[in-house]
């Protein structure tokens, strides 16, 4: 990015999305639905009880929990894992926090890819979903643990990441079966969709102003022993487990 500069990174970045885009509306095709929608006057009270109106359904309300809290702590890995490696990580000479930060995002990225691509195949196949979540949970909240306890040099991170990224690989690749399995009213599913879409909104501007206030704090009292960041990934660790927890609540699916 340093030698490419900003504009024409997230230029080239807003490229792909357009492409991607592009290519799903053209290429998707789909039947009108138009004589089958029954026409209502727009009443805006009305609308705003519809678009939550599927929260009411407990196994809806708990998978939407259960993607709340495993965006919560991947945004929080990845909103301060920089940091992580400015103030606590030993770093090779001459690796600077920016290069060792996009090193350490490698491992976790293709070794999430890789389970992904043969996960989503098993749980068809055991017409499970549920394991997969609670799998990927406790191997985070583990990585959550090998940030606190092991990693204070660039080479256990790594290993580390490595775990992360198999369990956010195990949970990618049942999130949308999951959904499906569960949604409450085959009509309403823009609706219902979009209202699960805020289960990784939400994360976006929640997750790291939390973790912010955590190790700002904590560091200030306890900087000798990284206790901002110790705490951190103590809460980390629990958004993650609480994602399997909030999973096996559901019964619609197993």
């Amino acid at each position: 990015m340093q030698n490419i500069g900003v504009w024409p990174t997230y230029a080239f970045m807003s490229s792909i999305f357009f492409v991607a885009i592009l290519v799903t509306v053209i290429g998707a095709r789909e039947g009108s639905s138009v004589d089958n929608v029954k026409r209502q006057p727009l009443n805006f009270k009305a609308g705003i009880k519809q678009y939550w109106k599927p929260l009411q359904n407990w196994d809806f309300f708990w998978v939407f929990m259960t993607r709340f809290f495993m965006q919560m702590g991947l945004y929080t890995i990845v909103g301060y894992i920089y940091y992580f490696m400015v103030d606590v990580v030993s770093l090779p000479k001459c690796m600077s926090p920016e290069r060792a930060t996009g090193l350490l995002m490698l491992p976790l990225l293709v070794s999430g890819g890789v389970i992904g691509a043969v996960a989503g195949h098993w749980s068809d196949r055991w017409k499970r979903r549920k394991p997969f979540v609670i799998t990927a949970g406790v191997l985070m909240a583990i990585g959550s643990g090998g940030f606190l306890t092991w990693v204070r040099e660039f080479g256990p991170g790594v290993a580390v990441a490595c775990v992360v990224g198999i369990g956010f690989g195990l949970y990618v690749t049942v999130d949308f079966a999951l959904l499906l399995d569960v949604l409450p009213d085959k009509m309403s599913r823009g609706n219902d969709m979009a209202v699960w879409h805020q289960s990784i909104v939400l994360p976006q501007f929640l997750a790291v102003p939390i973790a912010g206030v955590v190790v700002d704090h904590l560091q200030a009292v306890g900087c000798k022993y990284a206790l901002g960041y110790v705490v951190l990934f103590v809460i980390t660790g629990v958004y993650f487990l609480l994602s399997g927890v909030f999973v096996s609540l559901v019964r619609k699916t197993r």
